[in-house]
Formats: C-alpha cells, sequence, structure tokens
C-alpha cells in the first residue's frame, strides 16, 4: 500500500511541475515580442517589480482648451496559456466651457473606447504605451497613447497621442483627434 501511495504523490509531483507557471516581469513582455522569442505555456508577464504603480489613479490636466481626467487601473489579462498584469485607462475630455467631449468613465473595462491593452516600453520602465481607438476609428482616431511618469517625480505625467491615422472604413475627411498630439502634463490626484 505504501508503495502505491508513494506513486501517486510522484505522479502529482510530476504533472504540477510540467504545468508550473513561469514567471517573467512585464517590463521584459515586448522585448520577447519584438525579438520573437518563444512565450512558453503558462507563461504570467508579472509586474514583480511594481513598475506599474507609478501609472495607477486618476490624472488631470489642461492643454489648448480642454481638460483632461484619466483614470489608470491595473488589469490581468489571461487566456489559456498565458497571462499578464497590464494598465488600463478611462477618460474625460471637456472644454473649457464644461461641455463634454467624450467621456470613457462609466464604460466596462472591455469596451473598445477604453485606453489599452498595452506595454511597458523596452527601453525604458519611465514610459507606458496604451492602444487608442477613438469613436471615429474608422476615420482615423487612432494610434497609441504614450504615457510617461519620470521616477523622481511620480506626480506629473506626460501623455502624447502618436497618432496612427488609419483609415478602415471612412467616407469622410479624417476625423479630428481628441487627445493631444503635443504632450500634455497631468498632474495626479
Amino acid at each position: 500500500m505504501n508503495k502505491i501511495i508513494t506513486l501517486i504523490a510522484l505522479f502529482s509531483i510530476a504533472i504540477i511541475s510540467c504545468s508550473a507557471q513561469v514567471v517573467v516581469p512585464i517590463e521584459k513582455q515586448q522585448y520577447y515580442i519584438d525579438n520573437n522569442i518563444e512565450i512558453k505555456p503558462n507563461t504570467y508577464f508579472k509586474d514583480v517589480n511594481g513598475v506599474l504603480n507609478k501609472f495607477v489613479g486618476t490624472w488631470k490636466g489642461t492643454s489648448n482648451f480642454k481638460n483632461y481626467e484619466l483614470q489608470v487601473f491595473k488589469n490581468i489579462w489571461s487566456n489559456s496559456s498565458s497571462k499578464n498584469d497590464e494598465l488600463l485607462a478611462k477618460y474625460k475630455i471637456t472644454s473649457n466651457n464644461g461641455t463634454v467631449i467624450e467621456n470613457t468613465l462609466s464604460l466596462q473595462k472591455d469596451n473598445p473606447l477604453v485606453l489599452g491593452p498595452g506595454y511597458v516600453d523596452p527601453r525604458t520602465v519611465e514610459i507606458y504605451v496604451l492602444s487608442y481607438s477613438g469613436r471615429d476609428d474608422d476615420c482615423g482616431q487612432n494610434g497609441n497613447i504614450h504615457l510617461s511618469v519620470s521616477n523622481t517625480n511620480t506626480n506629473r505625467m506626460s501623455l502624447t497621442l502618436i497618432v496612427s491615422g488609419e483609415k478602415l472604413d471612412c467616407t469622410g475627411a479624417n476625423a479630428q483627434q481628441v487627445f493631444p498630439i503635443n504632450s500634455v502634463v497631468l498632474t495626479k490626484q
């Protein structure tokens, strides 16, 4: 009977070790992708060093007669073979007189208007890049939002839109961008 219990225990350990999770720091995720490094099953790109924490929170700023409010939060994305920590962001943009230009604050995190998914810039952990698709995505309101928070002043964030401007199925002119192409400085609330 002891031999059977020992065999079952060894078999169980072998199964567990074969499916053990591989943890890779989140700041290496884009490096893996850019360099075509195989991502093994059960890989978890985890924020083990806390590099995402400085981006999390509510941020506000003003640029070109527009007020920006950005709510950045952590999310865990997963599929059947891997998972990763990531940031998503909801936003509210108003004119100086209070007219709402865009408001995604009440949307669910999987709504395409919510900023993300994203990645830590492989050159520096001070930049996080979020994908962006606006309401007029088909007419060029799309691209990447670059968030930059320095390690020396974590209460100030720079937000810049890098426009893709890809027209998917547009019959009119390019859409006006609601995010600033020139950087706007946001302050943590």
